[in-house]
């Protein structure tokens, strides 16, 4: 785990908008950030490669490589790398009341993960413009300018892309649904579309089927909950969704080519 991070934390400035940080992020497995509500932090990240899960007041998301996300303040959130596949991003932390302001004028305040691979030079932009100064008021004017044009650019692709954003719909229907199952049915129901439409448009999104997808998140969330928690597999198991503990081992060994108990140690 290594992080390029320039950090300005004022501890008492206020104002519209409040630069905290930036930086770049060489995720590994422990990579973990978790914030409550009393958080007045805004986070916009990057995600130059690797894959990641961002949990906002218990609803679940993922962004991978091309995608930004973004937590809002005053929310219960953790957000962590995926261990096989880790998270590599450029972000920056802000707060103030410039950020939510601009989120609600272009339409992303409540909206959490964008595929948005155009937007990486700004992103990189940002960061470098943060790294320009040793002092806050140094950066704020150009940094204030520079996030009003990344929330813009969004905002247009956002509202561009209307197929993409029925397919994150349904992958934001699977990642809050990892201790369940969901039928193509119900899918089909969430976007009022029909079963092969769905089917089709997930493939084309995001290279997988949708039941494809949701059996590859339950086992990087069982192999999450093998290394960092002391749940027994039979636990693991029906945090994921499987009522059967040898069935679900058995679609663990299948998946990750060992058993629960022999990935836990790590064998």
């Amino acid at each position: 785990m290594y992080e390029e991070i320039k950090a300005f934390l004022p501890p008492d400035r206020e104002g519209p908008l409040v630069l905290e940080m930036s930086g770049i992020s060489y995720c590994d497995g422990s990579y973990r950030i978790a914030r409550t509500r009393q958080s007045r932090t805004c986070v916009m990240e990057y995600v130059v490669k690797g894959r990641g899960t961002i949990a906002i007041d218990g609803n679940i998301y993922t962004a991978s490589a091309g995608d930004v996300y973004i937590v809002p303040p005053e929310t219960d959130h953790t957000y962590y790398s995926s261990a096989d596949d880790p998270w590599i991003k450029i972000f920056f932390n802000v707060r103030g009341t410039l950020p939510k302001a601009l989120l609600k004028a272009y339409g992303l305040w409540g909206r959490v993960v964008f595929p948005a691979r155009e937007l990486m030079p700004l992103f990189l932009q940002f960061y470098r413009i943060a790294q320009s100064g040793q002092l806050h008021d140094e950066v704020i004017a150009p940094c204030t300018l520079k996030l009003h044009e990344i929330v813009a650019r969004l905002g247009a692709l956002a509202a561009d892309t209307v197929v993409s954003g029925e397919a994150y719909c349904l992958k934001n229907c699977l990642d809050s649904r990892l201790d369940g199952d969901v039928t193509t049915e119900e899918l089909a129901a969430t976007i009022h579309r029909s079963k092969d439409y769905v089917t089709k448009l997930f493939r084309r999104e995001f290279g997988e089927t949708p039941h494809a997808y949701l059996l590859r998140r339950k086992m990087e969330m069982a192999q999450g909950l093998l290394t960092d928690t002391h749940l027994s597999v039979a636990q693991v198991a029906a945090a994921v969704g499987y009522d059967d503990p040898h069935y679900f081992s058995n679609a663990f060994k299948k998946h990750t080519g060992v058993s629960p108990a022999r990935f836990r140690k790590g064998i």
